[in-house]
Order: structure tokens, then C-alpha cells, then sequence
């Protein structure tokens, strides 16, 4: 089955796009991975990402990122990606804190998850997720899911970068050590 292309919903009166798609790509990944880190080393699931993950480009490496759970300004500035597809969300009267969300925590784990969002331009939100066969919201995105596993190629970057904690509630859960 060949791959679709997206048709975005289009304004009847002014013929203006309504819908876009943002892919989840290694990039995204990447930032969910640093934030699950920070709060991973922080002990709390929620952080300020521009006061407490923020390093200067040239500080900034994938091994650190991996161990520090740090990102650079332009990783910042892509929050609202990982934010699009629920890995991450905005803590609620909080501005600027963000939480792991349990659907970020699962995608860690290289659970299967949609690839491809569905944002409107109108609403201002994502409104659902690609499938490739329809405009329309359709659950049946089998074919257009991706795990993160399938975004990083270096084998090392993954194994040594697992999140070793539970997100029950918006609370850290660390397993108990056994004996």
C-alpha cells in the first residue's frame, strides 16, 4: 500500500489551509527523552524547561543530554511538538512547567504511537491523528505509528538511556530494588 499524501482541510471562503501535520521525528523524541531525564534527576514530574534544561549550543551534547536531561534553545522553542502528540503537557497554572505525560512514559518504553498529529489552525490544537487514507480523524493509523526505537539508530543512545520510573497520577514511581 503506498503511502497517501496529506490533503489539509481547506477554507471554503478565503481557500486557506485549516490543518497542518506535525511528524514525530527523532528530534521530538529527543526532547521528550531529555525532559523524562530532568525529571527523572529532579524527582518531581514537572519542569520549567527554559530555567532548569536550558544549555547553550555549545555546551550541549547527545551524551549530556542523555545523562543531564538538558536542551538547547532551538530544542526549546519545539516543546509545543512533543506537546502536539501528549508525550508531554503543560502543567495547569503553572506557565512555563511542563509533565511527562503517561502516554511520554510508554513511547520511552517503545510503545507503538501515532506518527503523524493533526493540527487545526483554527482551534489552535490538535484535533487527531493521521491515519493516511482520509482528511478525516480516522483511529485506524496502524500503518502511520512509529516507536522510538525506529528513530534513533545508535544502539547505545537507547540502552543506556532508559526511563527507569512510572508516571502514575502525574507522580514519579520508582521501582523497588530487589534483595
Amino acid at each position: 500500500m503506498r503511502k497517501q499524501e496529506y490533503r489539509p482541510k481547506v477554507c471554503g471562503h478565503c481557500g486557506q489551509t485549516e490543518t497542518y501535520l506535525i511528524a514525530l521525528t527523532r528530534g521530538v523524541a529527543d526532547i521528550v527523552r531529555a525532559v523524562a531525564v530532568a525529571i527523572g534527576i529532579k524527582g518531581v514530574n514537572i519542569i520549567h524547561p527554559w530555567k532548569e534544561m536550558a544549555v547553550d549550543r555549545k555546551e550541549w551534547t547527545r551524551a549530556r543530554m542523555i545523562r543531564e536531561g538538558v536542551l538547547t534553545p532551538q530544542q526549546l522553542n519545539n516543546l509545543s511538538h512533543a506537546r502536539v502528540h501528549g508525550l508531554i503537557a503543560q502543567v495547569r497554572d503553572e506557565h512555563g512547567n511542563y509533565c511527562l505525560t503517561r502516554k511520554g512514559a510508554e513511547f520511552l518504553r517503545d510503545v507503538c504511537v501515532p506518527r503523524y498529529a493533526i493540527v487545526s489552525k483554527v482551534e489552535g490544537r490538535q484535533i487527531g491523528y493521521w491515519s493516511g487514507d482520509t482528511t478525516e480523524l480516522d483511529p485506524g493509523y496502524v500503518e502511520y505509528t512509529v516507536r522510538i526505537s525506529q528513530l534513533t539508530d545508535a544502539t547505545e543512545y537507547w540502552n543506556d538511556a532508559k526511563v527507569g520510573y512510572e508516571i502514575v497520577e502525574g507522580r514519579i514511581i520508582q521501582p523497588l530494588l530487589e534483595l
